[in-house]
């Protein structure tokens, strides 16, 4: 290679390096970290990928929201259970423990920490079973479904002893379609794009990932209700074969929903749960105090302790497996007269 060919090609290096070296110094003197992070990398976020992609709920985190005027806190422990305290392995003495599995529902989004459905139902359920104490650890993870669930069952069924599992009806279609196809990422658009703190490369993966896969692929609606009740299945396989009881919740997706009347899914998920010998119930949540303020897609505490307050029937066994789905899903009591907040309650 001539002489005067090199130099020209060790110019234009030099000259990108500087370029290079330019915009990178402008974006980091110009552009907060955070908002390159996506949403699941951010520092403050509570909700994360793992090594492999999977979802979960940070650990040892704790976070203030808002509904409306209604302030929440969540708190999280080992393994990224809404709790305060980790478990231990063994169960305590004197104690029956259950794990509630589900999506944000079951996790408690717009519920301060105390007041989820999981922690009324440990004050709810020492009286209706005549034991001393009742542990109800908090396995939900919120924008999961029943693939998560199943993950979350294997991870602390591992770990800790149990004596039964409580199922909350999973939402979450897209994401079941999701992880049905491949079993894989959730976020798809970022798949092979890690987050190194180079502010060029950070700039231009946020740039370019709406171009690549959508973010949310298109949920197929059979094939993820077929994996839904799949991935059900061998959770409650798995559990039945370790001996403990199980229970499924179910209620509506939203309040639109509730309030005209419609009822939450139990018809649907009969034909999985009954021959499996697993008894459901529900609330119908059909009142504006059973609701977010601001949130219209998730309970106010109100609504989550009526909906704890049918649950604890269910575990209870006051609630007949052969009682039709129809009555199986309560309207009482009231989330006006429960003592939690919500809307429109003093």
């Amino acid at each position: 290679m001539a002489r005067g060919t090199r130099e020209k090609l060790s110019f234009a290096a030099a000259a990108a390096a500087l370029a290079f070296g330019a915009l990178e110094l402008g974006l980091r003197l110009t552009v907060p970290l955070e908002t390159l992070r996506f949403s699941w990398e951010q520092e403050s976020a509570l909700l994360g990928l793992d090594d492999q992609g999977a979802l979960n709920v940070r650990p040892h985190h704790t976070q203030t929201y808002h509904d409306g005027p209604y302030a929440w806190t969540v708190r999280t422990a080992t393994m990224g259970l809404r709790e305060d305290a980790d478990p231990s392995p063994e169960i305590p003495a004197g104690t029956t423990r259950l794990l509630a599995l589900g999506d944000s529902w079951m996790f408690g989004w717009s519920a301060d920490q105390g007041l989820t459905l999981p922690d009324q139902l440990e004050r709810l359920l020492p009286a209706r079973l005549g034991v001393e104490r009742v542990e109800v650890i908090n396995g939900g993870i919120f924008g999961s479904c029943a693939f998560d669930m199943l993950r979350r069952w294997r991870q602390v069924s591992a770990q800790l002893e149990l004596d039964g599992v409580i199922l909350g009806r999973p939402h979450n279609l897209t994401r079941q379609a999701a992880v049905a196809e491949r079993r894989t990422r959730w976020y798809q658009d970022v798949r092979g794009a890690p987050f190194v703190d180079v502010r060029t490369y950070l700039a231009l993966r946020r740039l370019l990932a709406p171009l690549t896969r959508p973010q949310y692929p298109a949920a197929t609606g059979a094939n993820a209700d077929a994996a839904t009740l799949a991935d059900l299945t061998t959770l409650i396989t798995d559990a039945r074969a370790q001996g403990l009881d199980v229970w499924f919740v179910g209620f509506p997706t939203a309040m639109d929903e509730a309030l005209n009347g419609r009822q939450g899914a139990l018809r649907s998920f009969e034909g999985t749960l009954s021959p499996l010998g697993v008894p459901s119930a529900g609330h119908l949540l059909n009142e504006r105090s059973c609701w977010g303020h601001e949130d219209l897609n998730h309970p106010s505490p109100a609504g989550y302790l009526a909906l704890a307050e049918v649950t604890a029937e269910l575990i209870a066994g006051a609630i007949l497996a052969d009682e039709p789905a129809a009555r199986r899903m309560r309207a009482a009591p009231s989330c006006d007269t429960v003592n939690a907040p919500g809307p429109g309650k003093p």
